[in-house]
């Protein structure tokens, strides 16, 4: 398990350079109108040690994460993995 402070600095780098690597994409940008991006750690987001479950943890994340948003994912536990695990198999 990392920490915030482990998290924020290897992300750091990469929320710095994000946007200027979107930037290429919209022709109007300009460099003073770039601002790097915000890291942030939601709490009350359950998390596992076992890769197996970590694994479709992730995937149970992510689907709830693009339906509903971070509430969604807070509701992923490990009392629906086995279930959500067949599904997913």
């Amino acid at each position: 398990m990392k920490t915030d402070g482990m998290l924020k600095k290897e992300l750091n780098p990469i929320a710095n350079m994000m946007p200027y690597l979107t930037a290429g994409w919209n022709p109007e940008a300009n460099n003073e109108s770039l601002t790097a991006f915000t890291i942030t750690r939601p709490r009350g987001i359950p998390q596992s040690e076992k890769a197996t479950d970590a694994a479709a943890m992730t995937v149970l994340f992510i689907d709830a994460h693009c339906q509903v948003g971070v509430e969604g994912a807070k509701a992923i536990t490990p009392r629906v993995l086995p279930d959500a695990a067949k599904q997913l198999a």
